[in-house]
């Protein structure tokens, strides 16, 4: 039986109350476990259920692409990450972002830290993807593990802050 047959693309279809109460309960099981919860908003993409959130006192949220952060950056939210690897032809628009964001970036590789090194405009926090730090492979001859590498590239760059991996 087709109970919405106006809908002729993805569409978000939600019950507000019943949403409501599982962010409360996602937000109370986080404080209870003195953990920082930074939801990532990829699957609802929608600043009005973003809103939801910013009534249990999120601050922080999580993104899947610069896009996305733009988007809920022009929504009020000011501490975003976008948990996807940088890619670096979206230099532009990651520094427009992090003027008007609190921004987190993920890296992967050595050359994107020297590319954000040399082309950030504004700070933002770097995230090292843990997989590829314990698993990229490593040169004949080298002393130190790839992420203490793009570690140490980040405590050079003035608009880099290593915030974790």
């Amino acid at each position: 039986m087709d109970n919405y047959p106006w809908i002729k693309k993805p569409t978000l279809l939600l019950d507000p109350a019943k949403a409501r109460r599982n962010i409360h309960q996602m937000v109370a099981k986080a404080h209870s476990q003195d953990v920082r919860l930074r939801p990532h908003f990829k699957t609802h993409q929608s600043a009005q259920v973003g809103e939801f959130f910013r009534e249990e006192s999120i601050a922080a949220i999580t993104v899947s692409s610069v896009e996305m952060g733009a988007y809920f950056a022009r929504h009020g939210w000011k501490d975003i990450l976008v948990a996807f690897p940088v890619n670096v032809r979206e230099i532009d628009e990651i520094n427009v972002l992090a003027k008007t964001a609190h921004l987190g970036l993920l890296i992967e590789s050595t050359e994107t830290m020297r590319f954000l090194g040399q082309n950030l405009k504004a700070p933002v926090d770097v995230w090292i993807k843990w997989t590829w730090a314990i698993t990229a492979p490593a040169w004949p001859g080298m002393t130190q593990p790839l992420w203490r590498l793009c570690a140490r590239r980040c405590k050079i760059s003035p608009f880099c802050d290593c915030a974790g991996y």
